[in-house]
């Protein structure tokens, strides 16, 4: 599949998405403690059952040899990491559907808060283990896992640093934190957004935050890439696709893997 066909791919992602994303409100700067208020916004059955039209077609994509950039970041990001148990959880997973893009090279455990995505998980995926699990206080023991995956989802929790600390605790030793959005300061950017029409936290992490963060619970920064391929005219175009989309204020995501300094 050459360049022009998987921008179309993409693109059509995009207008599934904004099919149902009826509220293209603008983002709202915010309070932290506003942001605490909206914590369970992603419980709603209706993101579960929205975000089930988009993976679906991703999925589907994926089937036909298209591999979102997205996805490649992450694939890549692994592929670098000196690995021995490969297991991994996946701590929010929505509707489990990482599981799939890496396949079974790894001992896959997926986790969400809201009931309605892990139900969908274990129909979509029954083979594989899910759980209902909050991030902020997840229910596994200390280094349970090798790797702790957080994709796309820090952005929408208020308690991160707490969820931080959950994700360090149950790692033994690398934590990757996928699709982060990044501001270009020194300090946090707090707003609110909309999320298949559910109104959602959305935070534009500081990087020096973020690393300080991890650093308190034992962890350093060993790399970072976009998670999205930028260059070229047409990831420039489905970039912008996406920013319109998503009302976002901008920022770019990112891929972090820190490790444990123990290790």
């Amino acid at each position: 599949m050459n360049l022009f066909q998987s921008t179309l791919r993409a693109i059509k992602v995009a207008i599934t998405y904004k099919k149902l994303q009826e509220n293209h409100d603008t983002e709202t700067s915010a309070e932290l403690s506003d942001l605490k208020l909206l914590s369970s916004a992603w419980k709603s059955d209706k993101i579960a059952k929205k975000q089930e039209v988009v993976v679906d077609e991703q999925m589907k994509n994926y089937e036909d040899g298209y591999l979102d950039a997205v996805f490649g970041s992450l694939l890549e990001t692994l592929d670098d990491l000196q690995l021995e148990s490969r297991t991994i959880l996946d701590a929010a997973c929505a509707s489990g559907y990482y599981s799939k893009i890496l396949g079974d090279s790894f001992q896959y455990t997926g986790s969400d808060y809201s009931s309605s995505m892990v139900e969908l998980a274990k129909i979509k995926f029954p083979s594989k283990d899910f759980s209902e699990a909050d991030l902020t206080n997840l229910p596994f023991e200390d280094n349970k896992f090798e790797i702790v995956l957080v994709a796309g989802v820090l952005e929408h929790i208020p308690e991160f640093k707490v969820a931080i600390s959950e994700t360090c605790r149950t790692s033994s030793k690398y934590v990757i934190i996928h699709r982060c959005l990044i501001s270009e300061g020194k300090d946090n950017i707090y707003s609110t957004g909309f999320l298949y029409n559910i109104k959602t936290p959305r935070i534009y992490y500081a990087q020096d935050v973020l690393e300080a963060e991890f650093k308190k619970n034992g962890y350093e920064l060993v790399k970072k890439v976009k998670s999205h391929a930028y260059e070229g005219i047409f990831n420039k175009i489905k970039v912008g696709i996406k920013r319109y989309i998503l009302r976002r204020r901008g920022g770019v995501e990112y891929t972090f893997t820190f490790k444990k300094l123990s290790v």
